[in-house]
């Protein structure tokens, strides 16, 4: 007899995705004065220091609540990612161009998906205070607030 898997509910996952969107976000929010270091820049891409820091602290959050799963994130990923049911997928500053150019238009984005479909999300832009969130099971919100179709 296969023993049963038991994986974490798309609330469960979204509440880790929460904190995790939220530390990452904090975390570039507080090192605002270093927006300048940057590691690379072409024409199209800006490599910046804190997007591997904020990838780090999304990292260590989601690990700390959820170590079993892979992560896929933008600055770093396991390679080649292992086979698992749950899997990870973080852009710890989505918008870095907006963001190395002073603008608040950028914000730490993470997801978690079940089976390869995506369950549960945090995309926190902390410049405006911004939380959004949703789950399969649940409402989509911002910051707490069931978001509406106009």
């Amino acid at each position: 007899m296969t023993p049963e898997i038991h994986l974490p509910s798309p609330s469960d996952l979204l509440s880790i995705a929460r904190q995790a969107a939220r530390a990452a976000g904090e975390h570039v929010l507080a090192n605002l004065n270093r927006r300048s270091e940057v590691d690379s820049l072409t024409r199209s891409d800006v490599k910046h220091r804190l997007d591997a820091e904020a990838q780090e602290v999304a990292t260590g959050t989601i690990l700390a609540a959820c170590p079993d799963y892979p992560i896929l994130g933008e600055e770093t990923c396991d390679h080649p990612l292992p086979d698992a049911p749950v899997r990870w997928v973080i852009d710890p500053i989505d918008g870095t161009v907006n963001f190395f150019h002073g603008s608040p238009w950028w914000c730490c984005s993470v997801a978690a998906q079940v089976n390869g479909r995506s369950v549960a999300g945090a995309v926190f832009a902390p410049e405006f205070g911004w939380l959004f969130e949703a789950s399969s099971d649940g409402p989509s919100l911002c910051n707490g607030v069931r978001l509406r179709v106009s």
